[in-house]
C-alpha cells in the first residue's frame, strides 16, 4: 500500500466516526505466518492458596505397618504416694540356741571352744596420786579413869586355858577371871626331918 492510498483512507475515517471500524479493517493486513516459539519465560510468583475443597469420603483401612524403632527412654516420673501397709506375715521358725560365752583359763572370752582373744579382766591400773591431807579432827572427849573391880573368879579344871572377861560399864568395869587349878601332886605327903631342920635352923 502506497502512502497516498493510506492517507486517503485515513482522511475518510476522520470525516465520519461511523467509518472508524472500516478504517481499522482497511489498515489490517493479511494474517502472517506463525513465528518461531520464543524462549520460556521465568516462573512467575506463586498465587495465593485457594480455598480448601470439601472433605472426601473415608478410604478403606490400610494394612498394619511395621513396628517402629524403640524411642529413647523418657525422664523419670515423680515418686508416687506410699502404699497401704501390708498384712503381717506369719511368725518365723525358732532360731537355734545360742552359745553362752565363758572365761577360759587364760582369762580370755571363749564362745564355745573358740578363743576370741579378748581379755575378760582388765589389767591393774597405775597407782593414783596421793590425796591432799584431810582436815584436823575435832578434839575428843576427856577420858574417864575406870574403877576396876574383881568380879567373879572361877576355878577351872586342871590343864584348861585361863579366861578373862570384862563386864559392867566404862566407869566401873568388872574383871571376871577363870583360873585353872594346879595338877595333883605326887608322893606320900610326909615331911622328912631334914626338911624340918632346914626350915627351922637353931
Amino acid at each position: 500500500m502506497s502512502d497516498a492510498v493510506f492517507e486517503q483512507r485515513l482522511n475518510m475515517a476522520v470525516e465520519s466516526g461511523t467509518m472508524a471500524m472500516q478504517v481499522i479493517n482497511a489498515l489490517k493486513g493479511d494474517k502472517g505466518d506463525t513465528g518461531p516459539q520464543g524462549p520460556k519465560g521465568d516462573t512467575g510468583p506463586a498465587g495465593p492458596t485457594g480455598p480448601a475443597g470439601p472433605a472426601g469420603a473415608q478410604g478403606e483401612k490400610g494394612e498394619k505397618g511395621d513396628t517402629g524403632a524403640q524411642g529413647s527412654k523418657g525422664d523419670r516420673g515423680e515418686t508416687g504416694p506410699t502404699g497401704a501397709t501390708g498384712a503381717t506375715g506369719p511368725a518365723g521358725a525358732d532360731g537355734a540356741d545360742g552359745v553362752t560365752p565363758h572365761i577360759g583359763s587364760n582369762k580370755h572370752w571363749f564362745i564355745g571352744d573358740t578363743d576370741t582373744g579378748v581379755l575378760a579382766e582388765g589389767t591393774d591400773g597405775r597407782d593414783g596420786a596421793p590425796g591432799a591431807p584431810g582436815a584436823a579432827g575435832s578434839p575428843g572427849k576427856d577420858g574417864v579413869t575406870p574403877n576396876i573391880q574383881i568380879g567373879t573368879v572361877t576355878t577351872l579344871p586342871a590343864g584348861s586355858q585361863a579366861t578373862a572377861s570384862i563386864t559392867g560399864d566404862v566407869e566401873s568395869p568388872k574383871l571376871n577371871l577363870g583360873i585353872p587349878k594346879g595338877a595333883d601332886g605326887t608322893g606320900s605327903g610326909e615331911v622328912s626331918g631334914d626338911y624340918l631342920a632346914a626350915s627351922n635352923p637353931s
